[in-house]
């Protein structure tokens, strides 16, 4: 600024800038803009850690962060990586329904609940709600001329003959429940039978959810005598060596009292010395009743252990089945081939604690109301 002659000041003429500095004043607002984003960008992806949003996990795990499926497995991912995806795939092949109790969506855990499993010791006992499912109590009552036992059942084998061997090699039993549509149902059984364990028929039955496949073999509620016959006939013979059967799937099936009986009429028929086994997968089954009123053994599921396939919950979910048993003298638990199950089941120890025997299920030698379902 320059004095005026009377005093007051006068301004400078103004310039226009240089277009070199109008491109480097540009260029410093792009440079800012671009550190600002990149800020932001780091402040999300650390966001996970610090409010409990699920990482994406790695390959081999089980993928959480979404809604389950009842018919599926019980966790579905939002991402993962292209080896994750594929087990995935493969566990929607294996089975889409088997694990059900109501016929439409899992239920997902309450908050902190797998939390609380984590904390506990893989071998704590676990104590029994006294409310069973909604079943009555002189139900639940068992006359079992042995120690308390265990039957653990592996259903959806046939597809992966690994997964079947490493069952074989644990220091316990289990029962290899084998569907017949399965690329090697027959060389499964030829295992599990030359191994000394049991096999059964892991039968398909039609479920709630008209959407689900039920594969090959599956039975309807609305189909004739004849079609259950002749699709029976073709699973047994698919599954040598089987000494019983359970129901793959079959919410709806086995809650139909008229199908039920008409599926264990034609059972009676073809494979009178089988005992049957009826998954419970939903509390309104009554392929349980029907199966007794043809004259067959007949046993329920106590306890699904992989509603959650996570390795810590299927640990928890053996404790408890193994408490059903020592409590009402017998108990039934059904599991799948997830990895986290097998990885469950081969560092369980609760079976080496006195008192508890892990067997097969018993075909004489005892008098049962079998033991109802445990709520969840």
């Amino acid at each position: 600024m320059k004095g005026k002659e009377d005093g007051t000041s006068r301004s400078e003429p103004r310039r226009e800038p240089s277009p070199f500095f109008v491109s480097l004043r540009v260029l410093r607002a792009l440079a800012g803009g671009i550190i600002v984003i990149a800020v932001l960008g780091l402040t999300f992806s650390l966001l996970p850690s610090f409010s409990g949003i699920p990482e994406i996990p790695s390959a081999g795990r089980v993928l959480e962060g979404t809604a389950g499926l009842r018919d599926g497995p019980r966790w579905l991912p939002e991402h993962g990586d292209p080896h994750a995806l594929g087990e995935l795939s493969h566990r929607l092949a294996l089975d889409l329904a088997d694990r059900v109790k109501n016929g439409s969506t899992f239920p997902v855990p309450r908050r902190g609940e797998t939390e609380a499993a984590e904390s506990k010791s893989e071998s704590e006992a676990v104590e029994i709600p006294e409310a069973l499912n909604g079943r009555n109590e002189e139900e639940a009552s068992a006359t079992w001329n042995g120690p308390p036992r265990l039957i653990i059942v592996i259903d959806d084998m046939g597809e992966n003959t690994a997964y079947a061997r490493r069952l074989l090699e644990l220091p316990y039993p289990v029962v290899l429940a084998v569907w017949p549509g399965a690329t090697h149902a027959r060389k499964t059984a030829e295992m599990g039978h030359a191994a000394g364990r049991q096999v059964l028929v892991h039968m398909p039955m039609q479920p709630c959810d008209p959407h689900q496949k039920m594969g090959a073999f599956g039975l309807t509620v609305d189909m004739r005598e004849s079609a259950v016959a002749l699709r029976l006939r073709q699973a047994l013979a698919r599954v040598p060596h089987a000494v019983g059967l359970n129901n793959h799937m079959g919410s709806r099936f086995t809650s139909n009292e008229a199908a039920a009986s008409r599926f264990c009429r034609e059972l009676r028929r073809q494979a009178p010395d089988f005992f049957v086994l009826d998954s419970l997968t939903l509390d309104t089954s009554v392929l349980y009743e029907q199966a007794r009123k043809q004259g067959f053994h007949a046993f329920r599921r106590s306890v699904f252990l992989d509603d959650i396939a996570e390795k810590k919950a299927v640990l928890r979910e053996l404790n408890r089945a193994a408490a059903v048993a020592r409590k009402n003298g017998l108990a039934v638990a059904i599991g799948h081939p997830y990895p986290e199950t097998l990885a469950a089941l081969a560092v369980w120890t609760e079976y080496k604690r006195p008192g508890l025997e892990i067997g097969s299920f018993p075909t004489s030698g005892y008098s049962l109301r079998q033991v109802p379902a445990v709520s969840p």
